[in-house]
């Protein structure tokens, strides 16, 4: 009796068998190959596998006798296999799930680890024991500094606005700083804004670094060499500074820097819809926003994004926004800045913020206002855009490319357009003409092309139909309708926080949610709304004013001839 058998034991017979009349012979090879249910890419192939295997063999074995017919084989398959490893689809059958194999180290629950790091909870601390440092902040402290302006520091209402760039790319810079970057914007619309700029460094152009950091002081310059592949190290550099602005922790201070804008040298930004922008949203939201994708890896060989399977083995990325202009709040901020230290590097900076968002259960807004194709759109059609990529005057010296940003300075800086109707006509200093169309609220005015501001427009119907209407029907239910279950929600965080208070509180944000749903599918309701928004944009059309607004005057007109009363 075989004494390592365990006799006791049932036998386990399985559930299929693969047929077995081709194995027994004298002349039979058996490969069996471990897989499971869901591995479908494997097992196509092994299926071809299971083809090309039995031809080599054949061709193999009789080598010798069929010199010709084993050549012609490997002038056949051997270009195949070639160009099916430069097209990348060797790696696509070897890639692993994203959404059921998905980890990235250091393999543990970094968002636990976050919020116990910003509850000051001491099970925190014990990682440090355990992990390494993938990125340690004490080792990233950047050669240069911008100087700091404290004025900006401790007031709920500033914006930081960090730009991605080259130390040979002065051109952007100073065509940056002589626009939106000027100091006309350093506040606006009741916001402090700073505004700098962080790269790698460059042993060629130490000096003139220097010299720049000197005359602007808007300089920040990492400890490690520019580079395409560094860009995720300028990501980690702009975090740890937007955490530790001014190297200042004030305790009364509660945010010290609560809106972040992550920006790249050749985008085009209108600070006053930024700010605009900016006003939807607290500080202590978890806002991660711009302009969305959801993509996956290059595989191909040749492509300058090439990605193997070592560096990333899954066939998704995670939801990222695009690194051209992302839009974070301090909360977010914080959360990144304690995940970073751990998290491990990925070469693009964009999927790294992505891969952190994922694992601290941050949700990906999509923002079309932070347009990534921007090279066909018109400086005239900026609109209600906050951020425009790939502007062709961007650090050119052509006459044309000039006018272009004078242009862009006269369409950011013209404050009168506000005061014009919509439908009369505006010529810029070239003598082009544009009519004037209204956005969001109808008492706004914007420069568009000749013909937008007419009645029947299609485009700014369906504007006002898809959230016009709509955003006033959301205001008027969560300021008067489910005013009090609103407010039941915003009591439960303030109680347990923001980052404690998401579990808490999903019965209070049900209750508010179902709310909302029920009075948004209300006709009547809706009907109601659009009768209002209707008639106030025919008030406008009219005087050029909003019902509220010609109410208010005309009170003053009352008052001042009866100032008795």
């Amino acid at each position: 009796m075989n004494r390592n058998v365990d006799h006791t034991q049932p036998k386990r017979r399985p559930i299929l068998r693969p047929n077995a009349s081709t194995v027994g012979s004298k002349n039979s090879l058996l490969i069996t190959v471990k897989t499971a249910p869901d591995r479908v890419k494997h097992s196509r192939l092994f299926l071809v596998a299971r083809v090309l295997v039995p031809w080599s063999y054949y061709h193999v074995t009789f080598f010798h006798f069929r010199r010709g017919s084993a050549f012609r084989f490997g002038i056949t398959v051997a270009p195949l296999l070639l160009l099916l490893y430069a097209l990348g689809l060797l790696d696509r059958f070897f890639e692993r799930s994203f959404d059921r194999e998905f980890e990235w180290p250091p393999y543990i629950d970094i968002r636990e680890y976050v919020v116990n790091k910003l509850l000051h909870n001491k099970s925190s601390s014990t990682i440090g024991s355990v992990y390494l440092f993938e990125n340690d902040w004490a080792l990233s402290r950047p050669l240069i500094s911008p100087y700091c302006n404290a004025s900006t520091v401790g007031s709920k209402n500033s914006l930081l606005i960090i730009v991605k760039t080259a130390p040979d790319r002065v051109k952007n810079r100073q065509a940056i700083r002589s626009t939106w970057a000027s100091p006309v914007f350093s506040q606006h619309g009741g916001f402090d804004i700073r505004t700098i700029f962080v790269m790698g460094s460059s042993p060629s152009n130490a000096d003139l670094l220097r010299q720049e950091s000197k005359d602007y002081g808007d300089l920040l310059v990492g400890k490690f060499i520019d580079g395409y592949r560094n860009n995720t190290r300028k990501f980690i550099q702009s975090i740890g500074y937007a955490h530790d602005y001014c190297n200042r922790n004030v305790p009364h201070v509660k945010y010290n820097v609560p809106y972040v804008l992550l920006v790249d040298d050749d985008y085009l930004i209108s600070i006053p819809n930024l700010i605009a922008e900016v006003k939807k949203f607290a500080p202590h939201e978890r806002l991660y926003t711009g302009w969305r994708f959801d993509s996956s890896p290059f595989r191909f060989v040749f492509h300058k994004h090439r990605v193997s399977l070592s560096n990333y083995p899954f066939d998704r990325y995670p939801p990222y926004v695009s690194a051209g202009a992302v839009l974070l709040t301090h909360q977010t901020v914080r959360e990144f800045y304690h995940a970073i230290e751990y998290v491990r590097q990925y070469p693009y900076d964009d999927v790294y913020a992505g891969i952190l968002a994922y694992m601290l259960g941050i949700y990906v807004r999509h923002n079309e206002r932070f347009q990534f194709w921007g090279s066909g759109v018109p400086l005239s059609e900026i609109g209600s855009v906050v951020a425009i990529h790939e502007l062709a005057f961007m650090g050119a010296d052509t006459p044309e490319n000039a006018a272009a940003t004078s242009s862009a300075e006269k369409l950011l800086k013209t404050d009168d357009l506000s005061a014009l109707r919509e439908g009369e006509i505006f010529v810029d200093e070239h003598g082009k003409k544009y009519r004037v169309k209204k956005t969001i609220m109808p008492h706004y005015s914007s420069a568009g092309p000749h013909g937008m501001g007419d009645p029947d427009d299609r485009t700014l119907r369906r504007i006002e139909a898809d959230v016009i209407i709509p955003n006033r029907m959301n205001k008027q239910i969560e300021q008067v309708d489910c005013k009090e279950l609103r407010m039941g929600l915003i009591e439960c965080l303030r109680e347990y926080g923001a980052v404690k208070g998401f579990n808490q509180c999903k019965a209070e944000l049900a209750l508010f949610n179902e709310c909302k749903a029920e009075r948004f599918h209300d006709i009547g309701f809706r009907q109601r709304m659009t009768d209002e928004y209707l008639a106030e944009r025919s008030e406008a059309r009219r005087t050029g004013m909003t019902t509220k607004e010609r109410r208010l005057e005309e009170f003053r007109q009352w008052k001042a001839q009866n100032p008795e009363k």
